[in-house]
């Protein structure tokens, strides 16, 4: 069986028949799309990264703030009536030298109540990322003259 694209029994039809492609308009099509694929994949990466930087710096400024709190927890009430009521805290570690210039930390202290010995700790962490937000963590405790220990291991 014989088979003939064109006039019957002509090759030059054949020829342009058999090496047809595709048009510049489809191919400019296909290049947009491919394009738009390799463009949105960028953004999505992009995107991803800020959000791993944003999730590792709220973790590391969260224990900033609870080891703060444990050494507040440690002290007596006279050492925490001592300290200033508005004081800007350094970040002391053995493993990164540098966190110390990324973050700004100050501890804020009030009375709760004017009469009762219970002071209002604030502890409030900001930072600026690496894409230039500003971003904010802070934390508020109340620590009572004779605490929650106190009460449960009172002596009769």
């Amino acid at each position: 069986m014989k088979f003939t694209i064109g006039k019957k029994g002509s090759r030059r039809g054949c020829r342009r028949a058999c090496s047809r492609g595709f048009t510049l308009v489809e191919v400019m099509m296909a290049m947009m799309v491919l394009a738009f694929g390799i463009t949105g994949s960028v953004t999505v990466l992009r995107i991803g990264f800020d959000m791993v930087e944003t999730s590792r710096d709220q973790t590391m400024v969260g224990q900033i703030l609870q080891s703060e709190i444990e050494t507040l927890r440690l002290m007596t009430w006279h050492e925490i009536s001592d300290l200033p009521e508005t004081e800007a805290f350094q970040i002391e570690t053995e493993f990164d030298q540098t966190i110390g210039d990324r973050f700004t930390c100050i501890r804020r202290i009030e009375d709760a109540r004017p009469g009762v010995e219970i002071k209002t700790v604030v502890l409030e962490v900001t930072w600026t990322t690496t894409n230039g937000a500003h971003r904010e963590l802070a934390y508020e405790t109340r620590i009572a003259r004779n605490g929650i220990n106190d009460y449960y291991y009172r002596s009769l």
